[in-house]
């Protein structure tokens, strides 16, 4: 009995054997169909497994990519926004430092100075 067997012509040989004697020989030609017990073959199953592992694999690496993606987008955003913070700040701070009253002085060696 030969199971699992794919589709496809076959050529079977067998040897009747007694001891050492061959007692008598035979072949013949024939077409298997279809296997009939509805069972795949053990290769198919193992390609579809794989194929299976891969699509998973793939969705749950998309899930993880875009979740990174979104705090990064976060983290991105508060830094951002604390950076105009400090901008806003920093502005104001210079703001307030400005100086109303300059000298400006005509002769070469001396600079615009602020007088507070």
């Amino acid at each position: 009995q030969m199971d699992n067997l794919p589709m496809g012509k076959y050529i079977v040989c067998a040897e009747a054997r007694l001891d050492e004697d061959v007692v008598q020989n035979n072949c013949f030609e024939t077409i298997v169909d279809r296997l009939d017990n509805n069972t795949l073959q053990s290769g198919v199953i193992a390609v579809i497994a794989v194929a299976m592992f891969i699509v998973i694999s793939t969705i749950l690496y998309a899930i993880y990519y875009r979740i990174q993606s979104i705090r990064r987008k976060r983290r991105e955003k508060e830094f951002q926004s604390k950076v105009e913070n400090i901008a806003t700040k920093e502005k104001k701070m210079a703001e307030a430092e400005k100086c109303d009253s300059y000298i400006t002085f005509s002769n070469e060696p001396f600079e615009e100075r602020c007088i507070m």
